[in-house]
């Protein structure tokens, strides 16, 4: 009996730290059929992402690269592409996929792209969105295939794109790594966080995006309400040193911890009460899915893909943009209802373990290659 075809996925994403999209990554390639597809990572910078790859004996390769388009490594991307010579490239985000462009122009391999979240939105200045739109095009144009993590990221790209095309996969969580039963060390030892403190947890790039500093206001005042809660802020961005600034400003330095990205987020999560993403615009969030997953209150605005995971009230409580007060009243309601806040627990674990667990992402993506592959040998 002859041996089954394995084919080579080339997955190319924008970093090799650790957020969103690179989690992502890493459980798709963790629940791939091994057996049918080799994995093959690149990345244009290094971190834990690219470690962890490689501890798991997955070839990695990095291309240091920290702009768009950058002609620098367009022949260092064309040589790799000629090393590896893969049978299809499953591209992660719009800056990964910018310095896979030109190079991809002058081979036929089949690509299939997933868009973590639209590089253009709503606050942008006219001439940077319409940039960002153009490259959309260009990248929607040269796929095979579109994957949107949410039916409001398609619902955009039909906006702004003709002819647009795309199969919605949401994000999932994989539940081995998420386990709330298990047992972790503890985060509020380690950080001298009191056992007995009303700990909220921000666990994202610190960016415009995220809006952290609204999240600091919000929990300025509700320290004014209730004295023992604490603010653990994890993870590093272009606002880290404005939120350092704002948290000795307001003088609430001893009732906030900063911390960098880190590989124990379950632990993480499994120490506070409350998981808070104040985001302006979502993808997907996986971090709110990661939250829900070891069965926490979360709190996060209201919207794009996060509306299609959440239900307020029911398994989560949803806020406004910029919203100071509603992100403080939403604090208070959780620290001062027990009951309520076990039961908005309680939902957003059944939430994920009935309709947002990784495997499933996996297969569904697996399903995608096999029929492009299948198409491009015709």
């Amino acid at each position: 009996m002859n041996n089954p075809v394995r084919y080579k996925i080339l997955f190319c994403i924008r970093q090799g730290t650790v957020g969103g999209g690179e989690s992502h990554l890493i459980d798709l390639v963790e629940f791939l059929d091994k057996e049918k597809f080799e994995p093959i990572i690149l990345s244009f910078s290094d971190g834990a992402m690219i470690k962890h790859f490689q501890e798991k004996n997955v070839a990695a390769f990095v291309i240091p690269s920290e702009k768009p388009f950058d002609m620098k490594v367009r022949s260092k991307v064309g040589s790799l592409l000629d090393s590896v010579n893969p049978d299809l490239i499953h591209i992660h985000g719009t800056r990964a996929f910018s310095n896979l462009y030109l190079p991809s122009l002058r081979s036929r391999i089949p690509i299939v792209y997933t868009v973590h979240g639209w590089s253009f939105n709503s606050n942008q200045s006219w001439h940077r969105k319409f940039l960002a739109i153009q490259s959309e095009r260009l990248f929607a144009k040269r796929a095979n295939r579109i994957i949107n993590v949410s039916f409001n990221n398609q619902k955009t790209g039909k906006e702004h794109i003709k002819k647009f095309k795309s199969e919605v996969i949401h994000n999932g969580v994989n539940l081995k790594v998420f386990d709330k039963n298990k047992s972790y060390p503890s985060i509020r030892t380690e950080l001298g966080i009191p056992e007995d403190a009303f700990l909220i947890g921000f666990i994202a790039r610190l960016t415009i995006q995220k809006d952290p500093i609204t999240l600091i206001h919000a929990f300025s005042d509700f320290l004014k309400v209730t004295s023992t809660a604490h603010l653990l802020l994890v993870g590093d961005g272009d606002l880290k040193t404005d939120c350092i600034n704002l948290v000795s400003k307001l003088q609430i330095n001893d009732r906030v911890t900063f911390q960098p990205f880190r590989k124990d987020i379950p632990a993480i999560l499994k120490s506070i009460d409350v998981f808070c993403l104040p985001s302006l615009w979502e993808g997907f969030s996986i971090g709110l899915l990661e939250a829900m997953a070891m069965s926490k209150a979360v709190v996060a605005t209201g919207v794009d893909g996060t509306l299609e995971i959440l239900e307020n009230s029911k398994n989560g409580l949803l806020i406004a943009k910029k919203n100071t007060n509603d992100v403080m009243n939403k604090l208070s309601l959780l620290n001062s209802n027990s009951d309520f806040k076990k039961k908005l627990e309680e939902n957003a674990y059944q939430t994920i373990t009935s309709e947002f667990s990784a495997q499933q992402v996996s297969k569904r993506t697996e399903k995608i290659y096999s029929d492009l592959l299948t198409d491009n040998l015709k």
